[in-house]
């Protein structure tokens, strides 16, 4: 790998983290929202900003102590070689199952939207070579592709998720807020970090940042602007169907948009283009895992560089993305992966942030004896 090629500025940063993060369930999440907590779905987003920003910051104080290393060179040093080892196979295995999952999700919505006569393995197979061939480009054109993608597609999404408030208005729906209490939404909002699988990349990222002391507020910044997009979406989705109707709809943001469509004007085909946006933002979500997965086994083996890692990584992803039988299954495979993603992203940087200063005080006081040594 030539490593000066595949630095990212903070911009570039700014957007690879607004591509990656948007696919968070966009399409589907409200219903799951909906099915744990009702018609208080819509203070999750808002509660997850605070739970992601401290993720951020944890992993931010990492990324400040070993600002030239990825968790597979420092692992060991602070957990031991074999907890080292275990760590790396349930990180690499962790971003195989989001991968898997998020093929599964653009399979189902490919098909359910525009290609409903096109087999689920054809779609996935075509979307994996596609992104493995920007994959082997490196990092900095995927963000390059990123920057491009968002400044194009968010706002055409944003104004066609405006035109949902154009029949009704979420607010009735809102209400009672909290009424079966705040511990259910409490709850959801913490698991909602979990969702987010894209901060797990920065156990990765920091030695390819061309200015990793601003990584804190340029992640900061696009990690709460892109919630917010989704709590509009989260919005949108409770004022046309309720909390009710909204747990039995399987794409609500998509059938969202579809009640606003009018034949024989130009809004009559709103949902293709906003499939269209989220299968854009998609590619580059899909292109960020195959590199995150391409260099962590190229980090965890020692290779040269990860141009050819990600080839192999296919057919497991193929393998993953076809397992769920079902609707059913899939959303049992996506509450699975919410589980892991809180461990990844809460405890485990929390435990490395242990490790690093349960280290850092022998090496001060083998320091202190050293200079009392020297003095006497």
């Amino acid at each position: 790998m030539k490593y000066d090629n595949e630095r990212i500025s903070d911009i570039s940063l700014f957007f690879l983290l607004s591509a990656a993060i948007t696919e968070v369930g966009v399409l589907e999440m409200p219903r799951l929202f909906a099915e744990s907590v009702g018609r208080d779905l819509w203070l999750v987003p808002l509660l997850m900003i605070p739970v992601l920003l401290l993720s951020l910051y944890l992993f931010c104080l990492l990324g400040k102590r070993f600002p030239d290393e990825t968790v597979f060179e420092y692992g060991p040093r602070l957990l031991g070689r074999p907890l080292a080892q275990v760590l790396f196979a349930v990180l690499i295995a962790y971003w195989f199952l989001v991968t898997g999952r998020m093929m599964r999700d653009f399979a189902d919505v490919v098909r359910l939207t525009l290609l409903s006569l096109t087999p689920a393995e054809v779609i996935i197979g075509s979307m994996l070579v596609s992104a493995t061939y920007l994959v082997r480009k490196g990092l900095e054109p995927i963000s390059r592709a990123a920057t491009i993608i968002i400044l194009i597609t968010v706002p055409i999404g944003l104004g066609i998720t405006m035109l949902t408030y154009i029949k009704t208005s979420p607010v009735m729906n809102m209400r009672p807020v909290l009424a079966h209490g705040p511990w259910k939404v409490l709850k959801e909002g913490v698991r909602g970090v979990g969702l987010v699988e894209q901060l797990s990349a920065f156990f990765v990222c920091f030695p390819f940042l061309s200015k990793p002391e601003k990584a804190w507020r340029t992640a900061a910044i696009s990690v709460v602007i892109t919630i917010l997009l989704f709590a509009n979406v989260t919005f949108s989705t409770l004022a046309v169907f309720g909390p009710v109707e909204l747990v039995h709809v399987r794409l609500p943001a998509l059938s969202a948009v579809q009640t606003v469509e009018q034949p024989f004007i130009f809004i009559e085909s709103l949902s293709s283009f906003y499939v269209a946006t989220w299968i854009a933002q998609m590619f580059i979500t899909i292109a960020f895992m195959l590199w995150l997965i391409a260099t962590g086994i190229q980090k965890w083996l020692g290779h040269r560089d990860h141009i050819g890692l990600a080839t192999p990584a296919l057919p497991i992803i193929y393998l993953i993305s076809l397992s769920p039988a079902n609707v059913a299954a899939l959303d049992k495979l996506i509450r699975i992966q919410e589980n892991c993603g809180v461990f990844i992203h809460l405890i485990l940087p929390l435990i490395l942030l242990i490790a690093v200063r349960r280290r850092r005080k022998p090496e001060q006081t083998n320091k202190q004896q050293g200079r009392e040594d020297g003095d006497s």
